[in-house]
């Protein structure tokens, strides 16, 4: 899938400069992929306003994208670079098998995503899908992603063309089988996914567009829930949107090198190929800038996080279970400040009363003596 399956001694070598603007380009889509979609998994661990079951897809979702740049990208420029495999013949399945494992991973995330706002949305009467079951899916997608693609990983070896210098392919004892199984892959991985997705968002866009708006008009409160979903939606047919454009040039490119094997070694064969390549690999960065772009709750879980980087001195809480733990150990210390204050207002009114109690006594206790004969002028 990551390679160009052609022999490194027929292939026409690419200038230097335009291995160093390869080598720029992927260097960069590997950092913002890292960067981005770790962000994400953090936003989604320590807030729990973010602990639903889609944004517990979106964390699987962006582990597959963190697999994607630590093992697809560096190992394949590398090698696309130099035109050989330089990490030894053990390294070489390990990493195809993995590469592949991962765009399984992505794939089948997006489509459980889809069938969960589907379920949603086109059936809101049905049980939905909760945080327990979700794990459950998860698992799935982790088993099916790790079984489907068993034989690149029995498959791939090193084909040595001199002493020194060999690709890592996958080896077939036919063409024809090969051809097959590339064509497996790639209808199970992007073709079959890509048809469920554009039937599930729409039907869920004509109930969410069409169908609810008509009906809810006069209902402010199901507008307000309407537009929550939308923009949901939106986010998510964004993140499917880019997936197939992304991933469509490079699987258009293999099958017709699989057929005619001749194009890859035509003048601007390899650098178109490297484009494609690219354009794939960048998938796993875009998903994050989506999620901060669409989704308010994101855009507040890093504002926030950006926030605790700023006043790391102020305040040590990372996270709102932090901040819970702190108002707890806060709480009862003001409690006992406030009974001390209403403690000392209550002796201090005390006193003050028995003062006035003493002064009241002594006016009681003291004998007046009035006249006996009162003299008057008339």
């Amino acid at each position: 899938m990551n390679e160009t399956h052609q022999p490194a001694e027929q292939s026409p070598t690419i200038p230097g400069h335009v291995k160093c603007v390869i080598i720029i380009m992927y260097s960069v889509i590997t950092m913002i992929a890292v960067g981005g979609n770790g962000i994400v998994c953090y936003l989604v661990y320590a807030y729990k306003r973010l602990h639903t079951v889609p944004n517990y897809l979106i964390v699987n979702l962006a582990s597959s994208d963190l697999i994607m740049a630590t093992f697809c990208i560096p190992f394949t420029i590398v090698a696309n670079v130099l035109n050989y495999w330089p990490f030894g013949a053990a390294m070489c399945p390990i990493v195809l098998y993995v590469q592949v494992m991962a765009v399984f991973l992505n794939a089948y995330t997006l489509v459980a995503m889809s069938i969960d706002r589907y379920i949603v949305i086109v059936h809101p009467f049905k049980n939905r899908i909760t945080i327990r079951q979700t794990f459950f899916v998860i698992s799935g997608i982790w088993v099916l992603s790790l079984s489907i693609p068993l034989p690149t990983l029995f498959k791939a070896r090193i084909l040595y063309y001199s002493n020194t210098s060999g690709q890592c392919l996958e080896m077939w004892e036919d063409n024809t089988w090969q051809y097959k199984y590339s064509l497996v892959i790639m209808t199970l991985h992007y073709f079959g996914p890509v048809v469920l997705l554009i039937f599930s968002y729409s039907k869920i866009g004509y109930n969410i567009w069409v169908k609810n708006i008509q009906g809810d008009v006069r209902n402010k409160r199901r507008l307000q829930l309407a537009e929550a979903k939308q923009r949901m939606i939106k986010m998510m047919i964004t993140v499917v949107v880019f997936y197939a454009l992304c991933w469509l040039p490079l699987h258009v490119i293999t099958i017709v090198g699989d057929n005619h094997p001749s194009i890859y070694n035509q003048l601007h064969g390899p650098i178109l190929w490297h484009c494609f390549h690219w354009l794939a690999m960048s998938n796993s960065c875009y998903n994050p800038i989506i999620y901060i772009w669409m989704s308010p709750k994101f855009r507040t879980g890093l504002h926030l996080a950006l926030q605790k980087c700023t006043r790391r001195r102020r305040s040590p809480c990372d996270s709102e279970e932090n901040i819970s733990q702190h108002v707890r150990v806060v709480l009862p210390q003001t409690e006992l400040l406030q009974r001390q204050i209403a403690h000392r207002k209550a002796r201090e009114k005390w006193k003050r009363n028995r003062h006035l109690q003493d002064k009241f006594d002594v006016l009681l206790s003291r004998n007046y003596m009035l006249p006996w004969k009162i003299n008057s002028d008339t």
